[in-house]
């Protein structure tokens, strides 16, 4: 039968992994929780964690999901693959926004405040939409006027 020491130190990792919707790990974020049992029997518990930058220019990390209310994360596609342009370059990031930060396109992805659009009818676009409706709306003023 085994026993516990009663003076052992326990140490416990948690590794949370975000992956994409392909499956790719995106990142890894670790969070170690430590007790240490003092001299005259007390226990000390110790908490650290790994946090990021998200593209938004928030901090985040694994503890604020058990925060009140918890701070939600998703990824934005357009900062994981960047389109190429020949007038500004831009490098691919993780793509973590919080989601307060973010906002849904009509087609359902993901965009940052960066990357997404507000159209002339106040409706959020991810910069492929946004030029769609461009293009109808130019289209569509030539035949058609407001009144």
């Amino acid at each position: 039968m085994a026993q516990l020491h009663p003076n052992r130190n326990t140490t416990k990792t948690t590794i949370t992994e975000i992956r994409d919707m392909t499956g790719e790990v995106i990142l890894e974020i670790s969070m170690e929780e430590t007790r240490i049992r003092m001299p005259d029997g007390s226990v000390v518990s110790q908490r650290s964690s790994t946090s990021i930058q998200t593209v938004g220019g928030a901090i985040w990390s694994p503890l604020q999901w058990m925060a009140r209310p918890p701070r939600h994360v998703g990824i934005c596609d357009q900062c994981r693959h960047p389109k190429f342009s020949f007038f500004r370059r831009e490098r691919p990031t993780h793509g973590i926004v919080l989601l307060k930060q973010a906002k849904l396109c009509e087609c359902g992805m993901l965009c940052c405040l960066k990357h997404c659009r507000l159209g002339s009818d106040g409706v959020w676009r991810c910069p492929a939409c946004a030029k769609k409706h461009m293009a109808k709306e130019a289209l569509l003023s030539i035949f058609f006027t407001r009144e």
